[in-house]
């Protein structure tokens, strides 16, 4: 028997042991994660992926959730710390806003207006830059998620605007979950602190209710810049030119089939890096972005067996300022954005939202034709 004889038969044995009673589908216990077990566990739901709920094995896209339980394990803090964890993504940070990046694709001053920003399945990038915000800007405290679902590749089909690398929606913590008052301090380095006041609870009545409160102060890093080392500039050393301050609402209110969300920030960050070409390390510089509030009032109900209508009206407001320090001269920059978003979906044999057919009748295209 010749080398490479033998080496195919040890490579055929290796893999009929590989497939063996081990590996077997409904090896029971014993088995691996493809064994029969992997039936009776508890699949995860997702409601981005067809924007009605459904099981991750049912959704038509690929699908990455990052839980609760996730956020608190690893200690991350805003968004941008739970994104770095899903495959394909990356986050950069310039000391003035976050960037996501999907699969090497991270356009500098892009504002991430290829990802979609859901809280709730509602669309939260602003109507000024399409903006998403998901650093401490961002419009949710993360210790009010409850799980982000990440729905990976194109969903402009689906959501239009902005939902061209992923769509990443946000689902906020229930009444339920707290039930009662939830107080949380936290320090850091670089002189950072942050205090969340949150109460939640379901009533006998069956309203459902949820308010948090948070406020995140820090006065930022030393920083070394190899570019601006020169005495004239400080050595290229920034001197409490990081500073940031952050503030977080949310509320939230259901029912019966009604449903109520509002959520507010408001994120002030001093700007040391020189940006647009202004001073270096000149704490004047700064922008106060975003100041944004949404509020929304939800319908949805189940028709019949696998029918389900939902139907949503909201309003969204967002601010922007920023002074930016130049040599001889300050220069004031805003922006500012108001609009409404109505929202119908429909899952199910029929949509009640179009006209039913007429005896006699049948579809072509938009228009009806006689038999």
């Amino acid at each position: 028997m010749n080398r490479d004889a033998f080496l195919a038969a040890v490579a055929v044995v290796v893999f009929c042991r590989w497939i063996g009673p081990a590996h077997a589908l409904g090896s029971g216990e014993a088995g691996a994660p493809g064994g029969e077990r992997v039936f009776f566990q508890e699949i995860p739901l997702v409601s981005g992926a067809s924007r009605y709920e459904q099981k991750t094995s049912e959704a038509p896209a690929s699908v990455t959730i990052v839980t609760a339980d996730d956020i608190r394990r690893y200690g991350w803090r805003t968004i941008a710390d739970a994104l770095r964890s899903v495959k394909g993504f990356y986050t950069t940070y310039d000391r003035a806003w976050g960037y996501v990046g999907v699969r090497g694709f991270g356009r500098p001053g892009d504002f991430n207006t290829r990802i979609l920003l859901l809280v709730d399945g509602y669309r939260v990038n602003n109507n000024v830059y399409d903006q998403a915000y998901v650093e401490n800007g961002g419009i949710v405290d993360i210790d009010m998620v409850d799980r982000i679902e990440v729905i990976s590749g194109p969903g402009s089909s689906l959501y239009g605007t902005n939902a061209f690398f992923a769509v990443v929606n946000v689902i906020t913590k229930r009444g339920r979950d707290l039930k009662g008052a939830d107080l949380s301090a936290e320090a850091a380095s670089f002189g950072t602190y942050k205090g969340r006041a949150s109460w939640g609870g379901r009533l006998p009545n069956g309203l459902e209710v949820l308010l948090s409160v948070s406020r995140l102060e820090s006065e930022g890093q030393r920083l070394y810049f190899r570019e601006y080392d020169d005495p004239a500039t400080n050595n290229g050393v920034t001197e409490r030119a990081d500073g940031e301050r952050a503030g977080n609402l949310l509320a939230k209110a259901s029912f019966g089939d009604f449903a109520l969300t509002a959520g507010y920030v408001s994120r002030e960050k001093a700007l040391p890096t020189g940006l647009y070409e202004t001073v270096f390390n000149d704490s004047r510089s700064r922008i106060v972005d975003p100041r944004q509030l949404f509020a929304n009032v939800k319908f949805e109900r189940d028709l019949a067996e696998h029918s389900r209508i939902m139907v949503r009206a909201g309003y969204n407001t967002y601010r922007y300022e920023a002074d930016y320090q130049y040599a001889d001269h300050l220069v004031n920059d805003a922006g500012a954005g108001d609009w409404r978003r109505d929202e119908r979906v429909f899952h199910g044999q029929r949509d009640p939202f179009e006209p039913a057919l007429d005896e006699g009748a049948r579809p072509v295209g938009r228009r009806l034709q006689p038999v």
